[in-house]
């Protein structure tokens, strides 16, 4: 590619233009649906009933905190859709037009959510209602009766609020309300502007994954991680629960959770592992959050200041290891009973694998599955859709993207500075496709010449910028709260998905985009999780930490350089060959890395760039490479799918 080409991919007009709204597959499914995405909401760790609070709720935008009459909430909305996105509408809103949809939420603007909640299905009297939120964002404060009840920080992780005191009567008022300032400030924001355009997207706001309720007994498990042996001859299960009592954990018969294609069912051979209740002790439910008062957690109420745990090795004869060629799972069900009788029962699994670093016979470092070189060859995933932005608007959208790149020969998706919903990673799971799963960036205000123009055009000199306190000021860094949030928001995205088992690298930093201390936090990434590798900084501003020397090359002849660390050479992100598909573009305008005016020369081009200059390198010493991107985003047309998902424009296969 040639000056032209990182001119044009750099240089954007600040002229607003408007997005023509695109319909993918699923759309008219996800607006007809009384309860959209009622699949349950998570796979890892499933009980048999759960009550969706999905569909149509209240809602209003004010400029005052005060908690608004409930005859005020007068506008429509469906969650989990933003209201930013088109998904959010319903036929009817009524009041001012701030209750018209889609609505942007600004700076100084609150959206409030209200929703009647009936109390249905308890157990018995001792049981406790527990509220989930799959996602928030970015700051949210939840009152049930009008009585505040929980706050929340970190627009895409998780939280549980134990509702039990509020459940004596059929039912209760719940409101919701949000502030989201977007890149105003040094709050986690990911790909989201207020300013949209080239490779950042439009800004989204509010609940925008599941909203759920479930039972659970006073004698309750909180958390189940399992993490097989690095010699894979057995499975470490680590149990948290609310009390000490006996525990069962037995494999069970493929369950099927949650998803009826694609699985093989196996029963022989099924173990069985008994827990006594003195082999529990007192633990912190959330010890990987401790320096953070607001806590993120799937599983475990907010409120929870103390549980019980243990740790039980399982031996697993004759393993069958888990691969995207061969993705077997080991299902299993944890029975918890106290000594009054009452029983908690979760359904969940686990895939015998391990990632590792490890030199090959040429003394290249690689990164190994099951300690076998495997080649990461991987393309790009944003996890953006024109319906729903960063809500799919359907489990089958998602099943679509996975496939659809599997079939082109990826075995590898980056998640792109977002943390999806936990269906993502269970379809990731149980269908073979590793994932590099990013944090989610924050900071002040960017300074694109630095972070993003003089990289590309001097990466040599760029490459080894320092990013430690000095340098606080340049990338965006200089709010000390801002970078505990960062930490925090890391330690708590680990510990939330270090079960998953296709998650096989964490990336800290991308392109310099908030990064800080490069050189330490892998150490303290490595506190929550060290079964995977980390690629400290994806693309530049390498601080010689982390697992790889992670390139990103765009508009040069790929290589393998050198690197004195003695890291893995990765290429993070390469490619991103650009052709507009009229009628299936969001935007008018075209921002990509080499742009096509003819989709078959793109295709020729891609398969030449791929398997002459990509592929080879792997016997030089590449452990993997990113293409950029499952699909367009927007003004970003270098997808390999058009946004509406409608027309793959890259047919050619990686073999």
């Amino acid at each position: 590619m040639d000056l032209t080409d990182i001119t044009r991919s750099m240089v954007r007009s600040k002229e607003p233009v408007a997005l023509k709204q695109l319909d993918t597959p699923w759309t008219d499914k996800a607006l007809t649906s009384k309860c959209p995405k009622s699949e349950y909401p998570r796979p890892q760790f499933v009980r048999d009933s759960y009550i969706s609070l999905n569909g149509i709720w209240g809602f209003c935008v004010t400029d005052s905190p005060s908690i608004p009459r409930k005859k005020d909430i007068c506008g429509r909305i469906r969650v989990p859709f933003s209201p930013e996105s088109m998904l959010s509408k319903v036929d009817i809103t009524a009041g001012s037009r701030k209750t018209l949809l889609p609505h942007v939420l600004k700076p100084g603007e609150y959206l409030w959510y209200y929703r009647k909640v009936d109390v249905v299905g308890r157990p018995d009297t001792s049981s406790h209602l527990l509220l989930h939120f799959g996602a928030v964002d970015q700051v949210c404060d939840v009152y049930i009766n009008g009585h505040s009840v929980a706050h929340h920080e970190g627009g895409y992780l998780p939280f549980t609020i134990d509702v039990t005191r509020y459940s004596q009567k059929d039912y209760f008022d719940l409101k919701v309300c949000v502030t989201d300032v977007t890149d105003t400030s040094w709050l986690s924001r990911g790909k989201q502007t207020l300013n949209r355009g080239g490779m950042f997207y439009s800004a989204q706001s509010g609940i925008w994954q599941s909203v759920w309720m479930e039972w659970v007994p006073d004698t309750a498990i909180l958390k189940v991680v399992a993490e097989p042996s690095k010699d894979l001859s057995f499975v470490k299960i680590r149990l948290t629960v609310t009390k000490p009592c006996d525990v069962i954990i037995r494999q069970i018969p493929d369950s099927r959770i949650g998803q009826k294609d694609d699985i093989v069912t196996e029963e022989s051979g099924l173990f069985e592992k008994i827990i006594t209740a003195d082999k529990f002790h007192p633990c912190d439910p959330l010890d990987a959050q401790t320096d953070h008062p607001i806590p993120s957690s799937d599983t475990i109420p907010m409120d929870t200041l103390y549980a019980y745990t243990t740790k039980v090795g399982i031996l697993i004869e004759n393993a069958k290891l888990w691969t995207p060629e061969d993705p077997y799972l080991y299902h299993i069900e944890i029975i918890a009973r106290d000594e009054e009788g009452s029983t908690d029962k979760v359904k969940s699994y686990f895939g015998m694998r391990t990632y590792t670093m490890e030199q090959d016979e040429k003394g290249h470092m690689r990164f190994c599955l099951n300690h076998k070189p495997y080649f990461i060859k991987g393309v790009l995933d944003q996890g953006y859709w024109p319906d729903g932005l960063m809500t799919a608007p359907c489990d089958a959208a998602l099943i679509y993207d996975i496939k659809t790149m599997k079939k082109l020969g990826f075995n590898t998706l980056r998640k792109h500075i977002k943390i999806e919903e936990s269906r993502y990673y269970y379809h990731c799971d149980r269908l073979g496709m590793l994932v590099v799963q990013d944090m989610v960036s924050g900071g002040s205000t960017y300074d694109k010449p630095l972070v993003t123009y003089l990289p590309n055009l001097f990466p040599n000199i760029m490459q080894t910028m320092d990013d430690s306190a000095k340098s606080y000021k340049f990338l965006a860094r200089l709010d000390a709260a801002g970078r505990q949030a960062f930490v925090a928001e890391m330690r708590s995205t680990a510990s939330y998905l270090k079960n998953c088992t296709s998650i096989a690298i964490w990336t800290i930093f991308n392109e310099g985009w908030g990064q800080f201390d490069a050189a330490t936090l892998p150490g303290i990434l490595k506190f929550i999780d060290n079964t995977r590798p980390i690629d400290a900084a994806s693309g530049w501003f390498d601080q010689g930490s982390g697992d790889f020397n992670s390139i990103h090359n765009y508009f040069r002849k790929p290589s393998v350089p050198v690197d004195k660390h003695k890291r893995a050479c990765f290429l993070s992100e390469c490619g991103g060959l650009t052709y507009y598909m009229e009628g299936h573009c969001a935007s008018r305008k075209t921002y990509g890395y080499a742009t096509y005016k003819s989709r078959k020369k793109m295709n020729e081009d891609y398969g030449q760039f791929i398997h002459y200059e990509i592929l080879p390198l792997e016997t030089k010493g590449l452990c993997g490479f990113i293409y950029t991107q499952v699909s367009d985003v927007e003004d970003e047309v270098n997808g390999i799918l058009t946004y509406d998902r409608k027309v793959v424009k890259i047919r050619t296969k990686i073999w």
